[in-house]
């Protein structure tokens, strides 16, 4: 069987596997986008989950809308 192992991740961990700022985590954690495992401390996630949250985001931006990723212009 070859299926991926969801395992958990920390904020910065999580940041890292999409290439976005632990406070772009943080954002989709209070926009209802991403849901941390509960009880864990620290908080963490699915790496499943985050990047389905990662897709979703570049999915609904829509044609001809500029990509942001809240780092500052290029």
């Amino acid at each position: 069987m070859n299926e991926k192992q969801d395992t958990g991740v920390t904020v910065a961990e999580a940041a890292k596997l999409v290439n976005v700022s632990p406070a772009t985590i943080y954002v989709w954690v209070h926009r209802g986008q991403l849901t941390p495992i509960p009880g864990t401390k620290p908080m963490q996630f699915w790496s499943g989950d985050v990047f389905t949250t990662e897709a979703e985001r570049w999915k609904n931006r829509g044609p001809g809308r500029p990509a942001t990723t809240g780092r500052g212009s290029l």
